[in-house]
């Protein structure tokens, strides 16, 4: 009897795979608004929810004051918890902004799951490949302790919108792109480039062509050769040693292993994303019914530029409006390039630990991605290009936006290789430890404290400010981690590139 119910209980799964991976994060989502651990800092805001949470309480007040100039800035989530709570004539108070940011948090991970099982069905995945993708998706530290822990942060709107780019650019719904390019820039303000190149150029079957003259080595030299100037100038003639204050400085001990590891991670991995014959043909990027498209991109991205640069020249936050600019090109790349370089294994590290062991295979079979990348033709090709430089920052929250990208292509990479299940049993376990679900991270009010690493099971956890030694506990698991998938998988993964 029991045997029969285990039956019918898996055919159902089996059949209704989709739905059940929506009642799986609606069980969770209920679970963790009732009962679920939550920051404690700033009264339940955090750090950054301190502003967010002010938007929210005085949208206009806030968002449009004179010299702050923060329209251009993640105020999508407030803004839509603050007008929620006006139409329901429910008070502008601290806990109602909170329970507000946590509902409109619960609604978009259902959107997400939702969304993944539209993409999984698009892509032909088997239900282990839906099960695999549900795992990169949820079962890691980002989802299962970040977004539930923290709720008044932009960062599960980056997710959400990001999974809805995937999806809109694979159905070749330009509209929709451009609806989502608008709301997702106004919650996570990196947004519009990579929606802009989706927008511009959509999805189209490619016929794999082979690279001329060795293009792809040429250009991925290049860019590790700007990397190389921009860290040396930097922090060897200017000084820097860090990428943002309160940010880990760099450790001289070991800043050659830890520039050599970074640009030898740009190096392979721009080398076969740059691997695709039609990125070198000129026709294939400009085509008649395509240029309307182009123009009109080429004309709003001009124009949000120029509103840009006009906003901080204008800000009164930092004297000159040259000045400001600089400065934030300089903190842009200081993310980007300084940080990466400050231990070693920086660019791997961070997001093995936050989005879970998948980020092992997607290294693995790096090759194999590209060139299913290169099928949907240019547009996806550059997008996956640019997002995969910003993949050296070790603030594995920043690319949260794209990381469903990297996630579907992954899987579908993986799904060749047609694994049996207990493989798929094995990823999925060992992100669920990797998750840290089991870490009870609110901890006394003696220990707790955003500038206490030593004493923040949080912090522990986000390595911009991690110590050395959380750090090192870290990069020791990932290491043995990243040896026991290769015994595990490198008898099909690599036999058969």
């Amino acid at each position: 009897m029991n045997s029969d119910y285990f039956q019918d209980f898996k055919d159902y799964t089996s059949k209704n795979t989709n739905l059940v991976m929506v009642m799986i994060i609606f069980s969770i989502g209920i679970i963790n608004l009732f009962y679920g651990e939550k920051m404690q800092l700033s009264n339940g805001f955090g750090a950054d929810g301190v502003i967010y949470g002010n938007w929210a309480r005085d949208f206009f007040g806030t968002v449009f004051k004179p010299g702050d100039y923060q329209i251009f800035k993640r105020i999508f989530p407030s803004a839509f918890v603050h007008f929620s709570l006006c139409i329901l004539r429910i008070p502008l108070s601290d806990i109602n902004i909170i329970k507000g940011f946590e509902i409109y948090n619960f609604v978009l991970l259902l959107i997400t799951v939702y969304t993944l099982g539209l993409i999984t069905d698009y892509l032909n995945f088997s239900n282990k490949g839906k099960w695999l993708a549900f795992t990169g998706f949820f079962l890691n530290f980002i989802y299962l302790k970040h977004m539930l822990y923290i709720p008044v942060i932009s960062d599960v709107s980056a997710f959400t919108f990001g999974t809805l780019l995937l999806y809109f650019y694979l159905k070749k719904n330009r509209i929709a792109l451009l609806i989502v390019m608008i709301i997702g820039t106004f919650s996570w303000p990196i947004f519009i480039f990579g929606a802009m190149i989706l927008l511009l150029f959509p999805t189209e079957d490619i016929i794999p062509a082979k690279t001329p003259n060795h293009y792809n080595i040429i250009f991925s030299i290049l860019i590790v050769a700007g990397a190389f100037g921009y860290i040396y100038y930097r922090h060897f003639i200017q000084g820097i040693i860090r990428s943002n204050i309160g940010h880990n400085p760099i450790n001289e001990s070991v800043i050659a292993l830890s520039i050599g590891f970074c640009l030898t991670y740009l190096f392979f991995g721009l080398k076969n994303i740059l691997d695709s014959g039609s990125l070198y043909q000129i026709g294939s990027w400009i085509k008649r019914d395509n240029m309307k498209y182009i123009l009109i991109g080429l004309f709003l991205g001009f124009l949000f530029t120029c509103i840009v640069i006009v906003t901080l020249a204008a800000s009164t936050k930092i004297p000159g409006g040259v000045g400001r600019l600089w400065t934030k090109l300089y903190v842009f790349f200081d993310h980007l390039l300084i940080a990466p370089v400050a231990r070693p294994f920086y660019p791997v590290v961070p997001h093995i630990s936050c989005f879970g062991p998948l980020i092992i295979l997607t290294i693995f079979l790096w090759k194999q991605i590209a060139r299913t990348i290169h099928q949907y033709g240019n547009g996806l090709t550059l997008f996956m290009t640019a997002h995969f430089i910003l993949t050296t920052m070790p603030s594995s929250r920043q690319l949260l936006n794209f990381f469903p990208f990297f996630v579907i292509f992954t899987v579908k990479a993986f799904e060749e290789f047609r694994f049996k299940a207990s493989y798929y049993w094995f990823i999925a376990i060992i992100s669920l430890l990797y998750s840290k679900v089991w870490l009870r991270i609110n901890v006394t009010d003696t220990e707790s404290s955003l500038l206490n690493p030593l004493g923040n099971k949080y912090i522990m956890n986000y390595f911009l400010y991690n110590n050395d030694f959380a750090y090192i506990a870290h990069t020791f698991i990932v290491i043995i981690t990243i040896i026991v998938f290769y015994f595990v998988f490198s008898n099909k993964i690599f036999s058969e590139d």
